[in-house]
């Protein structure tokens, strides 16, 4: 903690009622058991106080993990360096005791990575319930844990708690045809229950007793019920209303497509069938992937955009391809998990997308991550650090932003081929593709 922290709680203190001051690393929100978030969304344009929201929030939670990592960054991104470098700082010289944790056999390892490098991760409709919840309701989708159908009603709020909820902790990564049959076995099991009870006549204390015992259980579940049942119409208008499952059929078709030519042909039916802002998202879409590939033409690509995006809309797709210049292309294409990917991460029609963080996560996990494309800040503390380590502890960290899908990505994965590894994932924010269309159209 600061001194200046201390300072300004004394001067505030004018009737000296404080007798003790306690530091507790809790400078984040926690969203599960494996991901956090420092509720940061300026995208790319952090100011000072910015950048020291990120360092406290990144420091609090190694804290609280008890780990003190090696830090490996993106190199293509000055953000990523930039956070990395103030991190290795802050875990230094002047906050050496603080870090002081038992040595591990393996140090852990902290990725820093940039969401700007891959918005298509975003951009995608999402189909894990977590992360449809975030990107299909309105309002934000998931904040700080809750969500909200009217922004001006308390009532219209609904809590989402790992901790309480055990539904929801259950099934965070259940997908949108799986979730639909829970919460319908949910509703059986609750009918077969209401059904117990109302045969139910306490013809003695006994009876009553038990009752009276089992009610608050029983309503409890009639309210969760109820909330779950009214989440489910409400996912089912909006995928209905917005043609989801074909418009996400169609993205996934232009993005294993492989060839910009024949994907831009997708692009433009997708924009005859649907309209309104999301022709714009479309066009993200497919300038987010294809605008780094081997084929994409640009002119092209503006001029068959014109009859379907505004010109302002159209200077956007420029902007964000000039952006993409400054990074560099880090997947490879031959990693296993592309080669095996629908039996490690079940996948289906609407999920074939493999981000690449995924790819990169692999690659660390078998100490085969470049350092030239993610190098090693070296310290005192990781000086025998190298790429051919094979790290069991990894916090990720993505800077611009993270996904509730892409982090589920990362959960399989590790779940499937690397059961040894605990990853935590964390980012400045969790984005929809609400907010990526906004920070854009205010980026410089």
């Amino acid at each position: 903690m600061k001194n200046a922290y201390i300072e300004r709680l004394a001067e505030a203190d004018e009737f000296e009622i404080v007798k003790t001051v306690g530091e507790y690393y809790v400078d984040a929100v926690a969203c599960s058991s494996t991901a956090f978030t420092l509720n940061v969304f300026d995208m790319n344009q952090y100011d000072t106080n910015d950048m020291q929201r990120i360092l406290d929030g990144l420091s609090s939670t190694l804290l609280a993990l008890k780990r003190k990592p090696a830090i490996r960054f993106q190199k293509s991104s000055q953000i990523a360096a930039r956070v990395a470098n103030e991190i290795a700082g802050v875990m230094g010289d002047a906050h050496r005791q603080a870090f002081d944790f038992r040595r591990m056999d393996v140090q852990p390892v902290l990725l820093i990575v940039d969401r700007l490098s891959d918005l298509t991760s975003v951009l995608l409709t999402q189909w894990t319930f977590q992360a449809m919840l975030h990107d299909m309701l309105p309002h934000g989708g998931i904040v700080n844990n809750r969500i909200r159908f009217d922004p001006d009603d308390a009532k219209q709020e609904m809590s989402l708690s790992i901790d309480q909820d055990a539904f929801y902790r259950e099934n965070l990564y259940a997908n949108y045809g799986q979730i639909g049959d829970r919460i319908q076995h949910m509703v059986r099991q609750y009918e077969q229950r209401a059904r117990e009870h109302s045969r139910t006549d306490p013809a003695s204390i006994v009876d009553m007793k038990r009752f009276i015992h089992d009610y608050p259980e029983w309503r409890r579940q009639g309210e969760q019920v109820a909330k779950y049942v009214s989440l489910a119409c409400s996912l089912q208008r909006l995928i209905d209303d917005h043609r989801l499952l074909e418009r996400s059929e169609m993205e996934q078709a232009m993005l294993t497509n492989g060839d910009p030519i024949l994907a831009l042909n997708v692009l433009e039916s997708m924009m005859t069938e649907h309209g309104g802002e999301e022709r714009l998202r479309m066009a993200l879409l497919y300038v987010s992937y294809y605008g780094k590939r081997q084929g994409f033409n640009q002119l092209t690509l503006m001029d068959r955009m014109k009859p379907f995006i505004s010109q302002e809309q159209v200077k956007m797709l420029d902007k964000v391809i000039q952006n993409m210049a400054t990074y560099e292309q880090t997947q490879d294409t031959s990693s296993p998990i592309q080669q095996i990917g629908d039996n490690v991460l079940d996948d289906t029609v609407y999920t074939r997308h493999i981000s690449p963080l995924t790819v990169t996560i692999d690659r660390l996990l078998r100490g085969r991550l470049p350092l030239h494309d993610f190098p090693i800040i070296q310290t005192s503390a990781n000086q025998n650090s190298s790429q051919s380590d094979k790290p069991t502890d990894v916090i990720v960290f993505s800077v611009n932003g993270g996904s509730y899908q892409e982090e589920c990505q990362l959960q399989r994965l590790v779940h499937r081929l690397h059961p040894h590894v605990r990853l935590v994932y964390g980012c400045t924010g969790f984005l929809n593709s609400g907010h990526v269309v906004e920070a854009l159209a205010h980026m410089e």
